[in-house]
């Protein structure tokens, strides 16, 4: 039987469930492994989509749970993983992050190699290669040792990604910075909490550029991804981010006028969100958003042949839209 399914982890996520949508939207046949089915937008399999409960994939028993997610697959999208977790202990977080974004991405390796997959698509970060801030621009030939224990996982997942390559797969990791949409969690949530609010913002003299990858830009390049005919000479890790760069003050511009609200940005020394920093211990999350990120991502654009289809801001203002509609106003 022809291999014509893409198989994806994760499905339950942010973007799980947006890459799910836009591959069957694609006409792609799709196989889920999911955890558990609880709050899954899709309830019933049908000849496009296949769900099949695998419970934890960094177990050791995997083999036999993920097998049946296998049929007819030519392509695994891994999108599962762990990024937020609430301990401050460095030794707990490393373990947790480890079991859930390196054993994992193992185990599913393994089977891969297994069942004769062409095509493994999994999806990394930044944190890999770089902190969330620098003056540098980072470009795939960036190699900063990951400062967090989620950075760090995340690089030794490509690790096993690359081992896929060597073996003859068309293996690759995605490194995307911030994914901006409604659903989003950590940084971005926060940042379309705030502007919802409404209230005047001290953003007006904050112009450092950031990258960004909106979540319409990542599931096309992956939908794009899986309509290759797989090449292992292309595998490899690649930066993935929308073209233009913003500050915070062009984000929330965007965000609010998505919302039908005015911008209300105050312009204040930038020194003051060191001071704000400083003092409630959030130093690195206010970095992670004001201080500057650029992404050259022209190689995957070049080797793919790909350029995004909707601009950054046109995304960030959807998103913000999307946003108040969830709220319920």
């Amino acid at each position: 039987m022809t291999k014509d399914r893409i198989l994806i982890t994760g499905p339950n996520g942010f973007i799980g469930r947006a890459t799910t949508a836009a591959l069957l939207e694609c006409g792609f046949s799709v196989n889920l492994a999911v955890r558990e089915t609880g709050h899954l937008p899709w309830s019933a399999d049908n000849d496009k989509l296949k769900i099949t409960v695998i419970g934890d994939l960094a177990a050791e028993d995997f083999a036999s749970r993920l097998d049946p997610a296998f049929a007819n697959v030519r392509a695994i999208v891994h999108l599962a993983g762990l990024a937020h977790i609430a301990t401050t202990d460095r030794a707990t977080a490393d373990s947790l992050f480890f079991r859930a974004n390196v054993a994992s991405t193992k185990n599913l390796a393994d089977m891969a190699l297994r069942h004769d997959v062409p095509l493994f698509i999994h999806l990394s970060s930044l944190a890999a290669i770089t902190p969330n801030t620098s003056t540098d621009i980072i470009n795939d030939s960036t190699a900063v040792p990951p400062s967090t224990g989620y950075g760090r996982s995340k690089l030794a997942a490509e690790t096993e990604v690359q081992k896929l390559a060597n073996a003859g797969i068309f293996a690759i990791s995605l490194r995307p910075p911030l994914v901006t949409g409604a659903g989003a969690r950590g940084n971005w949530a926060a940042l379309q909490k705030l502007a919802r609010t409404g209230l005047p913002l001290p953003f007006g003299s904050l112009q450092s550029k950031r990258s960004f990858v909106s979540i319409e830009t990542l599931t096309e390049a992956i939908v794009a991804l899986c309509g290759k005919t797989p090449d292992h000479a292309l595998s490899g890790n690649y930066c993935l981010a929308d073209l233009e760069t913003l500050s915070v003050a062009d984000v929330v511009t965007a965000l609010r006028e998505g919302m039908a609200m005015p911008p209300r940005l105050l312009r204040c020394p930038t020194s003051l969100f060191s001071i704000i920093g400083a003092m409630t211990g959030r130093q690195r999350q206010l970095a992670g958003l004001i201080g500057p990120l650029e992404v050259n991502s022209t190689r995957f654009h070049a080797t793919f042949g790909f350029r995004p289809t909707l601009p950054l801001v046109e995304a960030i203002r959807r998103s913000g839209a999307a946003f108040v509609r969830q709220a319920g106003t």
